[in-house]
Formats: C-alpha cells, structure tokens, sequence
C-alpha cells in the first residue's frame, strides 16, 4: 500500500526517501554561515514589546559570548547549560556554546530542586546560564551538585558573573570562525526524556541528526516563516521551531510570558504562520478568545506532546478554517518529528481526526508485539518502533543497550496501530513515564516522596487518563506492619506538600494489601495501571 509517498512492505511502513543530510561540520558551522547569510533579516521579536533583532546582531552577540567561554576555559569537551524562560538573551548561550562545539542542555525555571540536581549530577557542566529569576533554583540546587559549575546570571543582574560581562565587544570577534567537527556523532544537544523506563536519561543527538531531522519535516510539512513555540529551551519543539525559521530565513516571536490571549494578540499583530503547541494549550481555543483577534496569517498549528481529542480537534478546525491545525507524533530520541500529516494531505487530516498522519522521510515504523517482538499488521495494537539514518544513538554516560530492539529500532514505549492506509493512531504508554498537561511526570522522581512516610512499604505511580490534561498521577501503595491505621487522605497530603503542583496525584491514592509481582520479584506496571483505569481499587 502506498499514500502519499508512504508505503508497506512486510509490515514495516516507511517514509518517503530521504537521502539528504546537513550539519556534518558541527552546529558552530552551520549556525555561523546561516546568520552570515541571513544578515539583516530579523530573527527573533519580542511578541510583548516589540522589540526585535537581526541574524547579524544575534551572531555577534553569540561570538563575543563564545570568546569569553573560550577564555574561562570552555572547550568542545565541555558542557554548557541553560536555565530560562523565553527572552531575547536565551538563544544566545546555546548558539555561543555551539560555535565552539561544546554540548549544550537546558533546565526549565519550573522545574523542581530535586530533578535540577539529578540532571545536573548527571551531565555536569561546566557553565550554567540562568535566568535572574530562577537563580535561587540554581543556587539551592548547587549544594547537592557533585561539581563545582560556574554560574553566569541573566537579566537584571550586576556583578562579576552578569551575563553582560560576556556580551561585551572582544577585539577579536571580526576574526572568530568556528571549527569543522572531527567527530560526526559527537553530542551537540543533550536533551532529557525517560527513555522506557526509570529515572530520566540524557539522550545525546548530533548536530547531523537533529538538523536533518528538521529539513526532512521541512520539506514534507512544514515551510513557513513566521514561528512561534511556548516551550523553553528545555524541550526539542523550542529547538526545532528555531531550526525551523533558520533554514527558512525567517524569524519566531517569543513571549515570556505565555497566555491565550497574549499569543493571539502576536499572531495578530506579527502574522505568526505556523506554531508548535502542546495540546494543553490548544485546549484554551475557544469561540470567545479566537474570534476577538485576526488569525488569518496562521496556516498550520501542530499540537504535540500529548493526546489532543478528535472533538476538540474538530472544533478547532472550524474556529480556524484557514490552518492546517494537526495531531504531529514525535519524541526527543527520534530528533524530532516521526509522524504527521504532508502538506500536500492536509485535507486528508480532517478525514482521519484520530490520526497522527504518516512517517516523516527517511523514517521506518513499525507496530511490534512487545512480549513476542512479532512485527504486527494493519489495525493491531503494538509498540511502536522507529529507525532513520538521525534518530539518536546513545544515552549521555549511560548504557543505551536497553532503547534498541535487534534491528536497531527505538522503542518509544508508546502503543499504537495503523491502518489500511498507513495513517497511525496513539492509544497508550507502555513505558513508565507519562505526561500531565504536557508535563513529563517521572513515576520513580514521585514515588521517591510517597516512600519517604514511615508508614509506606511499597509505592506505584501511574497516570488515569483525562480527556483535557493528557494523565492524572495516581498513586498506588502497601503499608508496613504496625501502620494499618493510615488513611489514603493523609498519604496524599504528605505527597502533595512536597511534590511539584503538576506532580500532586489529582488522580488519588490508594492502599491496596499487595502487588501482583513477576517472577523476578518486580510490580508490573501495567496490571496497575489498568487496575487503577478499571476502578479495581
């Protein structure tokens, strides 16, 4: 079966072909001859002041922050990390760490101590750049840190580590050219995902894997040049709309401060025309707040991260007539975009609303029994599995054994089927983690709270699915002896004054005698979980 370029042999569904790769010299390169090349075009507005500047500017700025790196000790062994929301001065740190093919990863202000130290402990960079105010995060966190990083401070903040000091003019900035690469798979982003199980991992991607990645999605659906993204930096789809808007000479309005109306007044006002926002956020359109602004400049808006569904995506659609609004499938190991509708089957998407489309180029999917690793047909529920030429290839420091089957395929953990027509579906998570509101909820992070009452013996946090916020935590628990008095309301106070809001189990909390257990002595996750959704407990 063949549909738009995509087709079936054997059961495994493949994208269009895909032969062309970019970024083999490093990220410094390419970002170094694309703003060269771009000049005075405008690059980044901000969508609450106006305030706007140029691939020139923002190069400059980049060099000279790359220059004092470089005099403080930075090398391309380094890792460099950003703590911020979306402003002006964000990009700047990661393209400055780029130039001198340093890796880089990103923390997010909201994040909680605990996971700051974890993630740090894990990478350990050399730098950290933080936003003015997160910086108490970063300090509190910096007492458990197993290093000793150099923290550089954004914002409205004087001093010997002020982020101005790095920005100021270096004689030697007009000479600066970044090096070529010697290593093709050396990790130029360090992004952060469960992988399938366990704590979150760093998954290391390469300049060639994640730029590529983004100009196959380029040339199959997207194409437009005024972008936005509500993410910061601390997940990929910030990073693929700045690509994104790179390769096509175009520029990305940023808020830094995201609200529904705030993010139509700039479509408005800056004719965004293609968008890349969790389902959480899509949630909010409505007939009130879409039809006090003019959206007419918006042609396409993928919803990823999470389950959009098919009403409220159908609504959507007749709100805004005019875009392609879109279900897009895509995970941190993939670089990217996996599935989505082409842009020359838009019309289709209305079709098939449960839909996330059909494999990007250069991708091979396949639906695979998980207990027999039998490769599945049409409209059979498996795990789904993913293999292109720049999906990643190794977790940072970490054993990566485990998110590879023996064709070398991801395991997303995600479960799922296609059918006749090679159109996918997302039904499930077989994997531990699971989202709430498009965040990511670590079940072991939580459960490392419940664990610490007295009375708690054992401890499994799954997500209840709801139809608006993606899954609630819900934790499910054995007592010790001696503690059969506890009651479920005072374990989810104990939890939810110490967890973040997005982590407090809104799904509820229930003791149960014991755990089924598998004959290596380990509580299967998904007996609980569906359990839990059937109302077992």
């Amino acid at each position: 079966m063949e549909n738009f370029g995509s087709k079936t042999k054997n059961n495994y569904v493949y994208g269009p072909e895909f032969n062309k790769h970019i970024g083999k010299d490093g990220f410094g390169c390419f970002i170094f001859d694309k703003f060269t090349e771009n000049g005075d075009r405008i690059f980044q507005i901000d969508g609450l002041t106006g305030k706007s500047e140029t691939y020139e500017n923002v190069l400059k700025r980049s060099i000279r922050v790359a220059l004092e790196m470089k005099t403080q000790g930075v090398t391309e062994d380094d890792v460099i990390v950003l703590c911020s929301g979306n402003t002006l001065d964000c990009c700047i740190p990661i393209f400055a760490a780029h130039l001198l093919n340093a890796s880089v990863a990103a923390l997010d202000p909201s994040q909680s101590v605990r996971d700051v130290v974890y993630l740090m402990n894990l990478i350990e960079p050399k730098m950290i750049f933080v936003q003015d105010s997160a910086l108490d995060l970063i300090t509190t966190a910096e007492k458990e840190f197993l290093f000793t990083p150099k923290i550089i401070v954004m914002g409205e903040h004087i001093g010997e580590d002020s982020f101005d000091n790095f920005t100021k003019p270096n004689p030697n900035e007009n000479n600066f050219r970044p090096k070529p690469i010697e290593d093709r798979n050396k990790a130029a982003l360090i992004m952060f995902s469960s992988g399938t199980t366990g704590m979150p991992k760093g998954i290391s991607m390469s300049a060639e894997s994640i730029l590529t990645s983004v100009l196959a999605a380029e040339e199959y659906c997207l194409s437009d040049t005024i972008g936005f993204h509500a993410t910061s930096f601390y997940w990929i789809s910030a990073m693929l709309v700045t690509i994104s808007i790179i390769l096509n000479k175009g520029h990305k309005v940023i808020l830094s401060r995201y609200s529904i109306d705030s993010f139509f007044k700039a479509v408005e006002q800056y004719k965004i025309n293609f968008a890349l926002l969790s389902p959480t956020l899509v949630y909010e359109f409505n007939q009130e707040n879409v039809t006090k602004y003019n959206l007419n400049s918006l042609k396409f808006i993928a919803a990823a991260g999470g389950r959009l569904t098919t009403g409220h995506m159908e609504r959507c659609r007749q709100l805004l007539p005019r875009a392609a609004i879109l279900s897009a499938y895509g995970l941190t190991e993939a670089c990217g975009y996996v599935l989505v509708f082409p842009k020359t089957a838009y019309s289709e998407a209305k079709k098939y609303p449960a839909s996330t489309g059909l494999p990007i180029p250069g991708f091979i999917v396949k639906v695979v029994d998980p207990e027999t690793e039998e490769v599945l047909g049409p409209n059979q529920q498996g795990e789904i599995r993913i293999y292109s030429s720049y999906h990643f290839k190794e977790y940072f420091k970490k054993n990566s054994s485990d998110a590879f089957d023996n064709e070398d395929f991801v395991k997303t953990g995600d479960v799922g089927y296609y059918d006749k027509n090679n159109y996918f579906y997302i039904c499930d998570r077989i994997k531990d983690m699971f989202k709430y509101k498009s965040w990511h909820i670590v079940p072991a992070s939580v459960e490392g709270v419940i664990l610490q009452h007295p009375a708690v013996k054992e401890a499994v946090v799954v997500g209840i699915p709801d139809p608006i916020d993606g899954d609630l935590p819900m934790a499910v628990v054995t007592l010790k002896k001696g503690f059969e008095n506890t009651d479920e309301d005072e374990l989810i106070h104990f939890v939810n004054e110490r967890v973040l809001d997005r982590e407090k189990l809104r799904g509820g909390l229930r003791i149960v005698e014991e755990f089924p257990k598998t004959p290596t002595g380990k509580i299967p996750r998904n007996i609980v979980r569906k359990a839990a959704i059937e109302g077992h407990f």
